[in-house]
């Protein structure tokens, strides 16, 4: 069974994050971003749960930007794979990401979940005005 973990451990502080649950989704969901606010580049990680299926194939994560792409691919072996999988992307820059978790089955079906975040630069004036909303926006998940 094909199983992945990419583990990074140095956090560096000096840029703020924020997200908004974009709901579970029948067979994906974004379960967890963490840090929920830190200072950066930060590393931002990632709990997906996929609901187990016979027909699930491929879980694709997507971290995307204007100013940077980051993606990782698994495996999955059905109803045999695990429900949990773990995702860290290190030294996240300061912008706007949208976080992507799609589960491919046979037969082209697939289902989608995501969240947007936003990474706060130290230097960022809503930051510094103590004006900082949420500027996250729910995005329901989707299956075809």
């Amino acid at each position: 069974m094909a199983r992945w973990s990419i583990a990074f451990t140095a956090l560096t502080l000096t840029a703020g994050i924020s997200f908004a649950s974009a709901g579970a989704g029948e067979a994906v969901d974004i379960a967890r971003v963490t840090p929920r606010v830190a200072f950066g580049p930060v590393d931002v990680k990632l709990l997906v749960q996929v609901e187990p299926h016979p027909e699930n194939r491929r879980l694709h994560l997507v971290l995307d930007s204007e100013a940077l792409y980051r993606s990782s691919e698994t495996e999955l072996e059905g109803v045999e794979a695990p429900k949990s999988h773990f995702v860290s992307w290190r030294a996240v820059p300061p912008g706007d990401y949208l976080l992507t978790a799609t589960v491919y089955r046979t037969g082209g079906k697939m289902f989608r979940s995501q969240r947007k975040i936003r990474i706060y630069s130290a230097a960022d004036p809503d930051l510094l005005r103590g004006s900082v909303g949420d500027p996250s926006a729910t995005i329901p998940p989707t299956g075809d």
